[in-house]
């Protein structure tokens, strides 16, 4: 196997290694959230007190909103050292920097502070999921480990056929509890068709009592007009 910190998954040429499950099968949010979630348990690694009030870089108007953000910060920025490595301060300034607005001048390209990166690479470093190089900084094997568990807990392959049964019937138990709720509901709309053939046998008799009306009083309204007219006549 390759050393090189782009080497897990590699075999000595090179080629992709399919049997075993890396960062680069999952996707990054996905992972970021994952390892953020083990970063915060490291006492290690925790955010200054003014990471409240900091922003992140020129291109913000505001601080962070979210709680964590200097995990997940922390949990991308191994992570692209896992993929890229030789990473340094600068380097991550501008990946993380953005457009600032300003106005009706065009927007332009600011980098993100060095400070938060600054510390969070030392406590990285610390905590020994990376190494500093002259080149910059490179993963770490704990990094590596760190990186790759958590690939496979999301990626859910199962090692034997027995582990492979067992998901099915978890997946079964589920479906099954799932049915009897849609047969409870059923019952309910049959009997409710049942009413509607009786409100139309009511509607069909009021018009056809209407129609043998209409008839007998228009022949006796026209009967004592003939015999007037002959009356008249005479």
């Amino acid at each position: 196997m390759n050393s090189s910190p782009m080497g897990i998954g590699f075999d000595c040429f090179g080629r992709r290694n399919k049997t075993m499950v890396n960062a680069y099968d999952v996707p990054a949010s996905d992972l970021i959230n994952a390892v953020a979630k083990e970063l915060k348990q490291d006492e290690k690694i925790k955010p200054p007190e003014w990471m409240v009030y900091a922003k992140s870089g020129a291109h913000v108007e505001r601080p962070p909103q979210d709680d964590d953000f200097w995990y997940h910060r922390g949990a991308s920025m191994l992570r692209k050292i896992y993929v890229t490595g030789n990473l340094g301060t600068q380097r991550l300034r501008t990946e993380y920097g953005g457009k600032k607005n300003r106005g009706a001048k065009p927007g332009k390209h600011r980098k993100a502070g060095g400070s938060i990166i600054r510390k969070l690479l030392q406590q990285l470093e610390s905590a020994g999921y990376i190494k500093k190089m002259k080149t910059g900084r490179i993963i770490a094997p704990a990094g590596q480990k760190l990186l790759d568990n958590t690939a496979y807990t999301l990626f859910k392959k199962p090692k034997t056929k027995e582990e492979a049964v067992e998901q099915v019937k978890e997946k079964a138990k589920n479906m099954a509890e799932k049915l009897p709720e849609q047969k409870t509901e059923k019952p309910k709309i049959k009997q409710d068709k049942p009413k509607k053939p009786e409100k139309k046998e009511e509607k069909k008799e009021a018009p056809a009592e209407k129609k043998e009306a209409k008839p007998e009083a228009v022949k006796e309204e026209k009967k004592p007009d003939k015999k007037e007219e002959s009356k008249a006549k005479k």
